[in-house]
């Protein structure tokens, strides 16, 4: 049997009033952890920050600037299994407890510290208000969240596959949306 330890506030990290709450991501290695923001430096309202692990510690979260951070919000990051890619959302409207008019993107690592222009999914995933990316370990099995026509409730579970650079037409995760 698998006994867990209490959890430990990481106090280089955490900054409650400054995070979007549920905006952390643990790549998949365990050595770093991307989240959104309000802390200084900022580029826009809420930004990227990257924090990696150093032995038994954290170190102090780094901005990693533009382009991967615009003048706008930033959130809901999530690492590709190799740590190459990066998934988020970027929104008109955030504030600590919502975000609005957000849409998804990839960026892609060009050097430990450097990311590429964001481009922004299809239109078949984004369709007006999408949210928490969530890269599976397959890295090609996205699933997200969207307020689209015909869900059954104010935001549903999709996922969306990518083969031969083209994402296929979300489906719903019937069988978790209510």
């Amino acid at each position: 049997t698998e006994s867990w330890e209490d959890p430990v506030s990481i106090n280089s990290i955490n900054r409650p009033e400054l995070d979007h709450i549920g905006s952390f991501c643990l790549s998949y290695d365990g050595n770093l952890v991307v989240f959104a923001s309000r802390r200084t430096p900022t580029i826009g309202n809420f930004d990227i920050f990257i924090s990696e692990k150093a032995g038994n510690y954290w170190t102090q979260p780094k901005n990693p600037g533009k382009p991967l951070n615009s003048p706008g919000n930033e959130g809901n990051p999530s690492l590709s299994p190799d740590g190459k890619s990066i998934y988020f959302t970027r929104c008109e409207s955030m504030n600590l407890n919502s975000k609005s008019n957000c849409s998804i993107f990839v960026s892609h690592r060009l050097t430990p510290t450097r990311w590429s222009e964001p481009e922004k999914l299809p239109p078949a995933i984004n369709m007006g208000h999408e949210t928490t990316p969530r890269i599976m370990a397959d890295n090609k099995t996205l699933v997200f969240a969207s307020r689209r026509a015909g869900g059954k409730g104010k935001l549903d579970l999709y996922q969306s596959t990518i083969k031969n650079k083209t994402w296929s037409q979300p489906r719903a995760l019937s069988y978790v949306n209510t």
